[in-house]
């Protein structure tokens, strides 16, 4: 729970730099994709904090959650990328997202693009009282997520599945190298206004 408010208090910090997931095990919100994830990460206690996909913190041994996180968080961001991420509503059904290389000559690297659709303030059976913030709910690209050559410039466009409150879904898009799992970049997008 310190966890949790921790990322809320960060992501009101750093807004849009700071993409988040949060993958279950053990609750109603456990899904295929949480599975696919944790055994990625190859995550064998809970509850496990993944940093930019290669940093992983066990959460039950950290006294001053927020400085950690910060520490993280603050390394990530002083990274270059040579993609930027753009994720533009077409509708209330249709995200546009746009991948623009930054440079000629890329490093050539074996990159991975995943989509995934995150839900907020959810309570679950086990923990009433407690809201759950960020949830991973469906992929928008296959579970293996979708080659990516980032040398030229790349539009996809996706549909989200609207059965869900619109007004508490994220879209979140990250670049993952597949050799070392670094995430080498993220873009967020809230959907349906503020919380």
């Amino acid at each position: 729970m310190a966890a949790e408010q921790s990322l809320l208090n960060l992501k009101e910090e750093y807004q849009d730099s700071l993409s988040i997931i949060a993958y279950h095990l053990g609750d109603e919100f456990q899904n295929e994709i949480c599975e696919n994830r944790y055994d990625l990460y190859q995550i064998n206690r809970i509850p496990t904090a993944v940093f930019n996909g290669r940093y992983k913190v066990f959460l039950e041994e950290i006294t001053n959650i927020d400085s950690v996180y910060n520490y993280y968080i603050l390394n990530a961001l002083s990274e270059s990328t040579y993609y930027q991420i753009l994720l533009n509503p077409l509708n209330n059904s249709t995200i546009n997202l746009k991948i623009i290389s930054n440079s000629e000559n890329p490093t050539p690297q074996e990159y991975r693009l995943f989509v995934f659709l995150t839900e907020d303030s959810l309570f679950s059976e086990i923990a009433p009282f407690f809201e759950n913030n960020w949830v991973l709910r469906e992929n928008l690209f296959p579970l293996e997520g979708i080659n990516f050559n980032a040398t030229i410039f790349d539009t996809f466009d996706t549909t989200f599945n609207i059965s869900l409150n619109q007004r508490n879904l994220n879209v979140v898009a990250l670049i993952q190298n597949v050799n070392n799992l670094e995430i080498i970049q993220s873009k967020s997008l809230k959907l349906g206004g503020e919380r």
